[in-house]
């Protein structure tokens, strides 16, 4: 489902369903495609964005895996933040992290925070069925939330053409079957709708570096993620012999779970630019529900 948002303050209109499954994507490495509800939105000089860079997803029958950094970086001072929760759980039935445009903050003394993408997320779930299935509907009506927001930001985002920022959802489907979606904006500012927001399930990853039964592929920043899934580098495959070491006494389940810890913390230390840092949260998902791995004392459940 492709969902547009017109010159900035327009209506959104959501193209009619078909009843057909959405289309199936690969996610591609080296690019970023990774950044209503009471929002509050301020002419364009009354606030500030901060983004986030790397998520990292595993998949695998199983279970679903992310694991995420914690810096936010200020779009105008530079500044980072590591103390951001960009994994969070619902209903014990899905997972999702963000990266990109993700938050605004006033630009006064206050300082307070205007809009946060996970915030509205949680007020949009809040309106389904306690019974219902997240996965289903949840990140199309997500979706066409975050789009009037994103309009605001526009004007002063100095944003360039292209993705902007992503979701990613896991969840439990109705008969306890694992799904993984993704929902990508897109700016195009050459366009007469020049925010879009697609929708898309992932029917899998296809990539190097897999660890067991499950793939990995990553969200935002990749470029660092790339090379040590594929071993393009003689540091990459010299960490591929000492995790091998390193793992050899642990279970499948343990070994996934720590690559994706691991691949994140590889983009903390080797992504240039310094936006990727942090402690590291994990959260896996199975039929059972969410369960985390590892979590930063102020994150919510």
């Amino acid at each position: 489902m492709i969902i547009e948002a017109g010159p900035l303050g327009a209506d959104i209109e959501a193209e009619p369903s078909n009843g057909k499954e959405l289309m199936a994507a690969l996610i591609r490495f080296g690019i970023t495609i990774l950044a209503m509800t009471s929002v509050v939105l301020l002419e364009p000089a009354g606030m500030n964005i901060k983004s986030g860079t790397t998520v990292i997803v595993g998949i695998s029958p199983k279970r679903i895996v992310i694991a995420a950094d914690s810096r936010l970086t200020d779009r105008q001072t530079e500044k980072h933040d590591d103390n951001a929760c960009k994994i969070m759980a619902l209903r014990g039935q899905l997972i999702f992290a963000m990266t990109g445009t993700s938050q605004a903050y006033a630009l006064d003394s206050s300082g307070r925070v205007l809009w946060d993408g996970h915030d509205v997320l949680r007020t949009t779930a809040d309106a389904f069925p306690s019974d219902s299935s997240l996965i289903d509907g949840l990140p199309d009506k997500w979706a066409a939330s975050m789009l009037p927001i994103f309009a605001s930001v526009a004007p002063f985002a100095k944003w360039t053409p292209g993705f902007i920022a992503t979701g990613v959802f896991g969840g439990v489907g109705k008969t306890g079957q694992l799904v993984l979606k993704q929902v990508a904006f897109n700016y195009d500012p050459s366009s007469l709708e020049n925010l879009t927001a697609s929708v898309q399930t992932l029917s899998g990853i296809s990539t190097p570096g897999s660890e067991g039964e499950m793939n990995y592929g990553a969200f935002g920043l990749s470029n660092i993620v790339q090379e040590f899934l594929t071993q393009m580098s003689f540091r990459a495959k010299d960490e591929a012999d000492s995790w091998r070491f390193e793992m050899s006494a642990s279970s499948e389940q343990e070994r996934e779970w720590r690559k994706a810890a691991r691949l994140a913390d590889l983009a903390v230390a080797y992504e240039p630019g310094g936006e990727v840092g942090g402690n590291i949260d994990v959260v896996e998902l199975t039929a059972a529900g969410p369960r985390w791995l590892q979590r930063k004392p102020q994150c919510p459940d």
